[in-house]
């Protein structure tokens, strides 16, 4: 799994540690893409109720939201729980920004694709309680890049699936 740059990284392994979810590939993904930028970072709380374990739809509205943003924050509420713009009859958003047209015409595409793997399960993680500290999810991650890079030098993937060619 490759991450944009190292606040990116560590972003992911703290969310994945706050909320224990090694396990929970939905909210794996959501807090990747919503570690890929500064602002998503920052406003984390605007985006997430921790206590609740949701997303917040009211983020879609907040000043702070620039074209790149409101993308990010898009693509990570869809891959959450498939949020396309609706609740129920109730329109929140415009469904189709939430189109592959729109929300891959960004240079975050790469990275919107790694989300894509780690919530179909291509990326594996254990799951297991994790210990107060960083080390034990960082061990996790090394181990599980050092695993990806030698499944891709052997031409496989660590599950059945495999990589679309073009």
């Amino acid at each position: 799994m490759k991450f944009a740059d190292n606040e990116h990284r560590k972003f992911f392994e703290e969310m994945v540690q706050k909320t224990g979810t090694s396990g929970d590939n939905y909210r794996m993904a959501l807090f990747y893409v919503l570690g890929l930028l500064p602002d998503t970072r920052r406003w984390i709380n605007d985006i997430y109720d921790f206590k609740e374990k949701a997303i917040k739809f009211s983020a879609l509205k907040k000043p702070w939201q620039t074209s790149g943003n409101i993308r990010v924050t898009r693509m990570a509420f869809n891959l959450y729980n498939g949020f396309e713009g609706k609740v129920g009859n109730r329109k929140i958003d415009d469904p189709a920004k939430y189109t592959p047209y729109w929300l891959f015409d960004t240079m975050n595409a790469d990275y919107f694709l790694e989300a894509i793997k780690l919530l179909n399960g291509v990326y594996k993680f254990q799951t297991q309680t994790v210990s107060a500290d960083n080390d034990s999810i960082k061990h996790q991650i090394q181990t599980l890049s050092a695993d990806i890079e030698s499944t891709k030098k052997e031409g496989r993937l660590s599950d059945t699936r495999t990589e679309p060619t073009l």
